[in-house]
């Protein structure tokens, strides 16, 4: 009886499977590409261009009259820069990952010796491997914020070697948001959404990689290294975002937004178009009983919330609040739990690069 009742229970699980691995084949899933290509990726990088011309423009300001007005001016560009790069991040696919945009833009902590180097020396090939950590927005973070406006203002009128660091830092992070875009509009979104398939390098399983890692990047890069998750919890706030200007928590809010935006297919305006959340809620995914995708939609809320409720700068909070940044981190984990594993599994979608946290 044992024994019938067991091959009767894998014989529905096993109906189960098939039953949901035709529904993934059937999704029609040029709606989600296309939605997410025309109303999210593309207005993104769009944004983001034009943050980056207003940035350079007020520069070339004050790089020609140096008065604290300009020196405001680049402050909040860059400000809103930095907040946009947030919402495009995720999507280091095609023209992106050729040209590694993330790691040109925004890798921290910054090399802030290799930056006074190239200053003094006035000489340097900022496309360079070696110049990783001396570019982007975490070298402007230095730049602008390390010291007082005064100071700053004094260095522009006496340096023209900090001068023109500035403008070439600037000048490629433009140049390379540009080149990105244009491949976006002339050629790849066709591609991209063309794609249509759910194997191994589509469209599909290219971008839902690429926002698992950057959730992971959150856990990780933003929370779990300056938390010291790699060296026996010792907290070390030199390590996060944005170190000089304190603005860490805020990048870190606008980065799961735009995780959150893609998952909904979330335009810019807020409207609510095809994304994963739907795909999940044709294959019926649950997790337990309730509806996979509300199990996700409510956990990005919560953490909306924790987010919400850490001060800034981080760099002090990791030792006032300590205990509320760890749990803040556990909860991005369960949220990594839910997309990387529950979302492939429902899906048929492979997890493509190394991950070796135990998520």
């Amino acid at each position: 009886m044992n024994k019938l009742i067991s091959t009767i229970l894998i014989a529905l699980f096993l109906f189960s499977c098939k039953e949901n691995n035709k529904d993934v084949q059937d999704y029609d899933r040029v709606p989600m590409l296309t939605n997410i290509a025309d109303n999210i990726i593309i207005p993104n990088y769009e944004a983001m261009a034009t943050d980056l011309n207003q940035l350079k423009a007020s520069l070339d300001s004050l790089n020609a009259n140096m008065t604290q007005t300009w020196l405001d001016s680049v402050k909040f560009y860059w400000y809103q820069s930095y907040s946009q790069w947030q919402y495009c991040k995720v999507f280091e696919i095609g023209p992106a990952s050729d040209y590694a945009l993330r790691s040109s833009m925004n890798t921290f902590p910054t090399d802030t010796s290799l930056i006074e180097s190239n200053i003094s020396n006035g000489s340097y090939t900022l496309g360079s491997l070696g110049n990783i950590q001396a570019i982007g927005f975490p070298a402007l973070d230095y730049l602008l914020y390390a010291d007082s406006d005064a100071d700053i203002l004094n260095r522009i009128a006496t340096s023209a070697n900090f001068r023109q660091y500035l403008a070439d830092v600037v000048e490629k992070m433009a140049t390379d948001v540009n080149l990105v875009l244009t491949q976006w509009t002339t050629s790849y979104r066709n591609s991209f959404v063309a794609s249509t398939g759910s194997a191994s390098g589509s469209s599909t399983n290219n971008l839902y990689n690429a926002l698992i890692f950057d959730l992971e990047l959150i856990k990780n890069a933003k929370y779990g290294i300056p938390l010291g998750k790699d060296i026996l919890d010792v907290a070390r706030p030199t390590y996060v975002e944005a170190l000089y200007s304190g603005i860490s928590n805020h990048l870190a809010r606008e980065n799961m937004t735009s995780i959150e935006d893609v998952f909904l297919g979330r335009d810019l305006d807020g409207n609510d178009g095809v994304g994963f959340d739907d795909y999940l809620d044709f294959v019926g995914a649950k997790r337990g009983a309730e509806d996979l995708s509300l199990v996700i939609k409510n956990q990005f809320a919560n953490l909306e919330t924790e987010m919400m409720s850490l001060p800034d700068p981080l760099s002090n909070a990791l030792s006032t609040n300590y205990s509320q940044i760890d749990n803040l981190y556990f909860s991005i984990r369960t949220q990594v739990l839910y997309m990387k594993t529950d979302m492939s599994s429902a899906l048929g979608l492979l997890i493509e690069f190394d991950s070796n946290d135990g998520d």
